[in-house]
């Protein structure tokens, strides 16, 4: 599983959770609430 989200960082130039968090907000924008903001979390292992 960790592989499959590397190669789709590679690939999108993104992360999952950077991706996640566009969709998201654009979902929150569509369903009324353009103001809304999602923040990633960062956490240090």
């Amino acid at each position: 599983m960790l592989t499959g989200f590397r190669e789709l960082r590679t690939t999108l130039g993104v992360t999952f959770e950077e991706y996640s968090v566009g969709f998201l907000e654009m979902m929150l924008m569509e369903m009324g609430y353009p103001e809304a903001r999602v923040e990633k979390k960062v956490s240090c292992l």
